[in-house]
């Protein structure tokens, strides 16, 4: 295998495995997808998960990626490609307006503090939120007070957005299509929970591309195995993301390739 594509959200990227807290790209080095490279001998380590990705922003980003791979000359089947899909209830709004609404005739790059790691907006201009991860900022008018997306971003989502009987199907959906998606092009692919367990209706989990996707996530696995490895925000160091990246390794051996 060439290359080895991972995408998904903050456990693909491997987050706090250098240190507590760290969002640093160097954790991506650590995180279960580059063993998967390794083992497979992948000339190439692609990994563009982001921490606290959506769903539907880790489904259309993979799609495009892999497009924008093919034209630059590379071939499907030379790629194999991990997903490891997230909890539900997270929601991704445009990032620059919401500040400027918030705070009108600012500019986020030079007066938020930790922005250039917001990845998805440095990349994108658009930001995550999530239940338990907001983005916040200090109010310049009124120093050691703070607005966050936890008192109107979130608030409309558990009102209209985070309602499972909408993001089951939803989410479903965007499976089926990118399992069909990757089959048709030729791509070898595993599909995994990192964070989130579903329902699904049509989806048939016992095609051999879904690892588990009924039945356990990534966290749970470490949570159960590994629980002195769990960092400050609830992400691992390296030893488990070394552990499950060779039961992995097998799992594809056996069952993909």
């Amino acid at each position: 295998m060439e290359i080895l594509y991972a995408n998904g959200d903050s456990f693909v990227f491997g987050m706090e495995c250098i240190a507590d807290a760290s969002m640093d790209p160097l954790n991506k080095e650590l995180a279960f997808p580059k063993r998967i490279a390794d083992k497979l001998n992948c000339k190439t380590y692609i990994n563009n998960a982001y921490n606290s990705a959506t769903n539907e922003f880790i489904f259309r980003t993979t799609i495009f990626d892999l497009l924008e791979l093919e034209q630059k000359g590379v071939t499907p089947s030379d790629v194999f490609v991990v997903i490891g899909w997230t909890t539900l209830h997270r929601f991704e709004i445009e990032g620059k307006t919401w500040y400027q609404k918030t705070f009108p005739g600012i500019d986020p790059i030079d007066v938020v503090p930790g922005i250039q790691e917001r990845m998805e907006y440095v990349d994108y201009n658009t930001l995550f939120v999530s239940p338990g991860f907001h983005t916040a900022i200090g109010d310049p008018r009124n120093p050691g007070s703070f607005f966050s997306t936890e008192q109107d971003i979130v608030p409309f989502c558990v009102d209209y957005v985070w309602h499972d009987h909408i993001q089951n199907p939803q989410h479903e959906s965007r499976l089926l299509a990118l399992h069909v998606f990757l089959t048709a092009k030729g791509y070898k692919h595993i599909f995994l929970n990192t964070a989130g367990r579903f329902q699904f209706k049509m989806l048939d989990t016992s095609v051999k591309n879904f690892y588990k996707l009924d039945t356990d996530t990534f966290y749970d696995w470490g949570r159960n195995h590994y629980p002195a490895e769990i960092k400050k925000y609830r992400h691992f160091s390296p030893a488990p993301h070394l552990v499950y990246g060779n039961l992995l390794v097998d799992y594809i051996r056996e069952n993909i390739l």
